[in-house]
This record gives structure tokens, C-alpha cells and sequence, in this order.
């Protein structure tokens, strides 16, 4: 089967700054009532937040593993690759005319932190800000007949205090509430690294790089999940 990958990196600053396989009955929910339109190449746009150093260490990214994971769809593929500090506003307007067929949102954990010791403190972007933010990027590119899948954010290990992982699990609730809500496609990271770490044996530290970014093990386990929704949705029986 010949098929033609093209992978564009783009790094768009717009707030100044810039194999682990899985049964598809294991992957995360996905929502079937979209309406999107298929073409020839399948362009998928990812948003996704700023490389951190710690992660160069990672040979692969989930989302450069697409390619991989989608081979089998007997199409071209095309991967773009988009990165923030948080989510920005009006961001959608900036990328529709890249006409992609499937848009990948994966924000929340850099959103969340807090950058003090102390757990009354703010998060980086209030609550109610992230949602409203992705609630509109969603909803643009959806009205268009674009795919949109939301990623919830990874879990954190233990190295960090309990509060951080308590704060951190109300923004995913908040993706998984709009998913719910607007009929949007979710692939539950937090959900899928959890069920990995329940299997005796495994720790949730197998997945991740100092205890909060995904190292090659995780990447591969979203990008199984991510390629699931989108072979499922798109193309269903391959």
C-alpha cells in the first residue's frame, strides 16, 4: 500500500511564548454524531501546548505517531503541528483556512498550575476562562464540519501534592463536561494512563518524564487513542 505522508511543524506564538498498544475497547469514549467531510488527504491539526525541555527527550511524539497509528486508512496524511503556552483566545479564526478534516485539542495541565506553593492561589488561566476559551476554539472548527477531538490533560505522579492533581482533575472534568455536552469527540488521557497504571505491575511513573510530561510509552498510548477516534469516526471498518 503506497501512501504519502507529509508532516508540517509549525510554531505559532500568539501569547508570547512560545509501544504501548491498546484494544479499541480500551481506548477513550468517542462521540459519532459529528458531521465531517472526508477529503482525499486527511489533514490533521494539532494544538497542542509548548515543548518543555524535559520533553526533548521524547523520541516521539503522540502526535508525530499518528502517521503510524493511521496507516492502515489507505490515504495520505497530513500532520500539522501547533504550539502554545495556554490556549489562546480567538485562535480558531487563525487556522481554519488550513481547511483541516480533524482538529486535536490538547490543553488543560499547563492552564491548571499553579506557579506557587500555595494551593489557594490562582491557576495560570482561571477556570471559567479555559472553558469559555475552548468551548468557543471547539465550537468554530465543529460548526464546520471539522472533527474536533478533545484530549483531557495526564495525570500527575506522586513526586507533586495531592491539590495539584485535585486542581488538575477539575479542568479535565471541564473537558469531558464540553465533550459531553457539544457531541465532541474525547480521548481520556488521564483515563487511559489510570487504567494502565491499575494493571498489576505497572506504575503510573512508567508514563511519564519527572512525573508530569508523557514520555515515549505515554506518547504512544494517546496516539493509539487519538488514531482510534479518528479511524472510527472517519473510517469506520478499517
Amino acid at each position: 500500500m503506497t501512501r504519502i505522508l507529509s508532516i508540517l511543524f509549525i510554531s505559532i506564538q500568539l501569547t508570547g511564548f512560545s509501544s504501548c498498544q491498546k484494544k479499541p475497547e480500551q481506548t477513550a469514549q468517542t462521540a459519532t454524531v459529528q458531521t465531517v467531510k472526508v477529503p482525499d488527504t486527511l489533514m490533521i491539526l494539532t494544538l497542542e501546548r509548548t515543548i518543555y525541555p524535559l520533553e526533548k527527550t521524547v523520541s516521539m511524539p503522540w502526535a508525530v505517531r499518528l502517521s503510524d497509528v493511521l496507516a492502515d486508512i489507505g490515504k495520505p496524511i497530513s500532520i500539522v503541528r501547533s504550539f502554545y503556552e495556554f490556549i489562546p483566545e480567538n485562535l480558531a479564526d487563525s487556522l481554519i483556512s488550513l481547511h483541516p478534516a480533524v482538529v486535536v485539542i490538547d490543553f488543560g495541565l499547563m492552564e491548571s498550575w499553579v506557579n506557587t506553593t500555595n494551593q489557594n492561589d490562582d491557576s495560570a488561566l482561571p477556570l471559567t476562562e479555559f472553558r469559555n476559551r475552548l468551548h468557543q476554539l471547539s465550537k468554530t472548527f465543529s460548526a464546520r464540519g471539522i472533527y474536533v477531538i478533545l484530549l483531557t490533560p495526564n495525570p500527575l505522579g506522586e513526586a507533586y501534592e495531592k491539590w495539584r492533581s485535585d486542581r488538575l482533575e477539575m479542568y479535565a472534568a471541564t473537558i469531558r463536561d464540553l465533550a459531553n455536552q457539544f457531541s465532541l469527540a474525547l480521548v481520556d488521557v488521564e483515563g487511559s494512563f489510570g487504567q494502565y497504571a491499575s494493571i498489576p505491575g505497572n506504575q503510573l511513573s512508567d508514563l511519564l518524564i519527572e512525573g508530569k510530561y508523557p514520555n515515549d510509552i505515554g506518547q504512544a498510548i494517546i496516539a493509539e487513542d487519538v488514531g482510534v477516534s479518528i479511524a472510527y469516526q472517519l473510517y469506520p471498518g478499517k
